[in-house]
């Protein structure tokens, strides 16, 4: 399989996990939910994801100055993108539970 493929397929198999993750963990938060508003329980990982987002945009634009040789391997580009996935996922994961929350 080529190395673009097998990046791709890293992304992939992270954001379904990243999904799951995200669903079970916002399973325990939702407190009620009407047909216009949904409350929450106060929570860490929005400001968690948001902050790893960020230092990995951080961290692409220094590898990519500072060794890009790294910048080019595919372990790098694997990497990045299972995190990344890792990251999306979870924000799917929690808006389809609070899709599949029932109304108060």
């Amino acid at each position: 399989m080529p190395a673009v493929q097998n990046v791709w397929l890293g992304f992939g198999i992270a954001y379904l996990i990243g999904a799951y993750g995200g669903f079970i963990f916002q399973r325990k938060r939702v407190i009620s939910k009407s047909k216009t508003h949904v409350t929450l329980k106060g929570e860490w990982l929005t400001l968690t994801v948001f902050m790893v987002i960020f230092w990995m945009r951080f961290a692409d634009g220094m590898i990519k100055a500072i060794a890009p040789e790294t910048y080019a391997s595919t372990s790098f580009h694997m990497v990045f993108a299972s995190i990344s996935g890792l990251v999306a996922g979870t924000f799917i994961g929690r808006a389809i539970c609070l899709l599949r929350a029932p109304n108060s």
